[in-house]
């Protein structure tokens, strides 16, 4: 049974509680940022971490260059004490997978901490294709993000696989560290990188979706201005 946003309680935990989000983050813009505050919120977590990627080998590439990226990522952050930037997938040659980053992460934190990769619905239906999928829950939690009203129908064998790790509260994934799934919807801003780049390689401008630090950076380096949408 999902979860809305504003269902879920703040609770105390005994255990350390770390989420991470990952993405191309091309570029990063409030989307990202709003979900990632309140999501932090939702989840009562010491640490977000967005983790932007190198090479994924189940997405197309990155727009951008990584240490650009990383660049619009560290200016937006900078006054941000809420949410914090980890370039680890960025360290790794070769293409990025999901698993290498739980096991990496898992190693930092240790065996006891609540570990918590937030993804998007689109992503979780993607699941089957993506690296030692079955074995991401042994290093830690899903947390599955929609916009209400956005169900999809699971294929096999991603339904049989759900059905056995599937958490009913958020609570479940801060009072432990690993094995679970759990679906969360939430309102999120409408708001896309691939729209900012469509406006940009325009001509228009995409102020207001994304951080002025982002948006002067953009313009300084002429990123996304001779891209297609």
């Amino acid at each position: 049974m999902s979860e809305t946003l504003d269902q879920t309680e703040s609770m105390s935990t005994p255990r350390s509680v770390v989420a991470f989000m990952g993405g191309t983050f091309d570029p990063l813009h409030f989307g990202h940022l709003r979900m990632a505050r309140e999501l932090k919120q939702a989840i009562a977590a010491g640490q977000f971490r967005l983790v932007p990627c190198g090479d994924p080998y189940h997405k197309a590439h990155p727009v951008s260059p990584a240490s650009q990226r990383v660049k619009m990522l560290e200016l937006a952050l900078a006054n941000d004490a809420e949410l914090d930037l980890d370039t680890r997938e960025l360290k790794r040659d070769g293409p990025t997978y999901s698993y290498d980053t739980l096991v990496s992460l898992r190693q930092e934190l240790g065996a006891d901490a609540s570990l918590i990769m937030v993804m998007g619905m689109d992503s979780f239906l993607s699941l089957p294709k993506w690296h030692n999928w079955q074995k991401l829950t042994e290093l830690g939690h899903i947390l599955v993000v929609h916009r209400p009203g956005s169900e999809q129908a699971l294929s096999e064998p991603l339904q049989s696989w759900y059905a056995n790790c599937k958490a009913t509260q958020l609570e479940q994934l801060r009072s432990s560290s690993h094995g679970l799934v759990f679906d969360l919807r939430m309102t999120m801003l409408d708001i896309s990188a691939t729209q900012i780049r469509g406006l940009l390689s325009e001509g228009q401008s995409p102020q207001y979706l994304l951080p002025e630090s982002v948006l002067e950076y953009i313009n300084q380096t002429g990123l996304y201005c001779s891209q297609p949408d």
